[in-house]
């Protein structure tokens, strides 16, 4: 045995070792369960009854119909991405956030195969996760009878073994290839940022990608286009199907040939030279602590000399400096300006190429912030656990509980400072809104139904919703727990909608509906913004209530998060 062969085994060797000891952290907590659980309800309720609908526009063709069932796997993966960066994140940041990644460092383990061993291991996870979409679609297909049911025990089997083939192929299809390159982008992502924010913020880039692609999809001369930019395969499914009756649709297979083909061929191309040039550039990070000692510096300027001299006067003064620095580091944040970004351009990409050249401004505005809803919504379920557990993440926590500064006043400062830089968001929103606002019409009553619109149903929702993530953090205590209640949350707020829920008081922060009359309903949208405000302030005091502090030793929770234990 030569030397090169006896360090191919030993690489080998630490390889399979470093892949199955997180195979095995991440099997073995209960997170892992509650994502392929929440796979398997939703689409076991797909199937099952009509209470859960994944497809528009479906029309008469079954929802185990193989063109229904390929978009209905495409939108939960793309619906998956929190899922997915919690996993990716937890295997690429769990060294980093456990302090060992300087032991593994000094160990004979090369970052290039550090890299692909945390690779495999969430690509296996995700598999294993994404793998309960098709048997919670078999169980709700078996459960609510297929539509085209046989007789006889013989015919009965044979149909159940086909739908099973049907479900799997259309996972091994669509599903596999989609976790593969999400994994590799996000894993990517994770290695040149070593931050969870980083690695959110290219899940929120190709779900913005996706929402072009379908915006591009639907209309003839860009058709191609969408069908090879959707990273989740929507839209060459569409793209495809666009001339199938309904007959087709129910009974004829969706083959990974043509566009879709083309579209996974692509997407997987790039996302393995992604993750080649990703490899070649892997290294060991080296410490860096400047920002750190910087954000050490700024807290302890509020340190007991300075707070014993504003508790005379309410801390009135400590409360404005928390706010101010709260906002401060929010808009210099990297992962704030990214997501920030890609909502305004995606938002207002798909209000210019979605709204016909003769729509009236409501339209153009409501598809604005129908497309902005999705990245406000991350960013208040993110950064309200980023509000409460940052010092713990950083661990600068004991520091900043060991100052003289009334919790209630700390609590007040980071929220205000958090609803104060928010508007870094809506505001370049509202702008490129206007723009196009200006396109279409230039009546003397745009101003106040642009006002309206900016002021009630892009800003104050956005707000309402961050109160809420606060308070769901608060009284969880859980990071990523509070994460997934958040976002379960917010698809059933979806599978609400598009059931034709009516009733607002119970949809949280949901605006009035702007009018096509040219006249603002100011009655509607004022009373629904003051009934979700008087909530949000009930959830803010609860937060305030909760704020974490002086909890004593952190313990690390999964992506990098931290919470307390008493």
């Amino acid at each position: 045995m030569t030397v090169r062969d006896s360090y191919r085994m030993a690489s080998a060797a630490q390889f399979r070792a470093l892949a199955a000891f997180e195979i095995r952290q991440q099997l073995r907590e209960p997170l892992t369960t509650l994502y392929a659980l929440v796979f398997l309800l939703l689409a076991f309720g797909y199937t099952a009854s009509g209470a859960v609908e994944l497809v528009s526009d479906r029309g008469d063709v079954a929802k185990d119909a193989p063109w229904a069932l390929a978009l209905a796997f495409g939108g939960l993966t793309a619906f998956g991405q929190v899922i997915t960066t919690m996993v990716v994140a937890t295997a690429l940041l769990r060294d980093s956030a456990l302090r060992t990644l300087p032991l593994i460092a000094t160990s004979s383990v090369s970052p290039r195969l550090w890299f692909l061993a945390r690779l495999s291991a969430a690509l296996t996870v995700l598999a294993l996760v994404y793998a309960a979409m098709p048997l919670g679609a078999l169980l709700g297909a078996l459960l609510a009878g297929f539509s085209s049911a046989s007789s006889g025990a013989t015919a009965i089997s044979a149909h159940v073994a086909a739908k099973a083939a049907l479900f799997f192929m259309t996972y091994l299809r669509l599903t596999v290839p989609t976790c593969l390159v999400v994994a590799i982008v996000l894993a990517t992502a994770a290695l040149l940022t070593r931050r969870i924010l980083g690695v959110l913020a290219a899940a929120l880039a190709l779900v913005g990608v996706w929402q072009l692609a379908l915006a591009l999809v639907a209309a003839e001369h860009t058709q191609l286009l969408g069908a090879l930019l959707d990273p989740f395969g929507n839209a060459p499914v569409l793209a495809m199907t666009v001339g199938w009756s309904a007959v087709e649709r129910s009974g004829r297979e969706v083959t990974l040939t043509g566009l879709l083909l083309w579209n996974r061929l692509l997407w997987v191309s790039l996302a393995i030279m992604l993750g080649a040039v990703a490899t070649w550039r892997a290294t060991w990070p080296q410490p860096v602590l400047a920002g750190r000692t910087v954000a050490t510096r700024r807290i302890a300027s509020h340190a007991p000399e300075t707070s014993r001299a504003q508790r005379a006067s309410g801390q009135s003064s400590v409360l404005g400096a928390l706010i101010r620095f709260t906002a401060s580091w929010m808009v210099r944040d990297g992962g704030w300006r990214v997501v920030a970004l890609l909502a305004a351009v995606n938002a207002i990409l798909n209000g210019w190429t979605r709204a016909p050249h003769d729509a009236s401004v409501e339209t153009v505005l409501l598809l604005v912030s129908e497309h902005a809803r999705l990245f406000l919504i991350l960013l208040a379920t993110v950064y309200a656990g980023e509000l409460l557990w940052r010092e713990r993440d950083t661990r600068i926590d004991a520091l900043v509980d060991a100052t003289a500064i009334a919790t209630r006043t700390l609590a007040m400062g980071r929220i205000g400072g958090l609803l104060l830089a928010q508007l870094s968001v809506v505001l370049p929103l509202g702008a490129g809104a206007a723009l196009l606002v200006l396109g279409h019409d230039t009546k003397t009553g745009v101003l106040s139904t642009f006002a309206a619109w900016w002021l009630f149903v892009l800003w104050l929702p956005f707000a309402q919703l961050t109160a809420l993530s606060l308070a769901v953090h608060a009284v969880v205590r859980h990071k990523v727990l509070a994460h997934l209640l958040l976002i379960t949350g917010w698809v059933l707020a979806v599978v609400l909608n598009r059931n034709g829920a009516t009733a607002w008081w119970y949809r949280f922060a949901e605006p009035a509906t702007l009018t096509f009359d040219g006249t603002v309903a100011w009655s509607a949208l004022i009373s629904r913004t003051a009934w979700w405000t008087a909530v949000s302030v009930v959830l803010l005091a609860i937060t305030v209530e909760r704020w974490p502090r002086g909890l004593g030793s952190t313990v690390m929770n999964r992506g990098g998060g931290a919470t307390s234990r008493k």
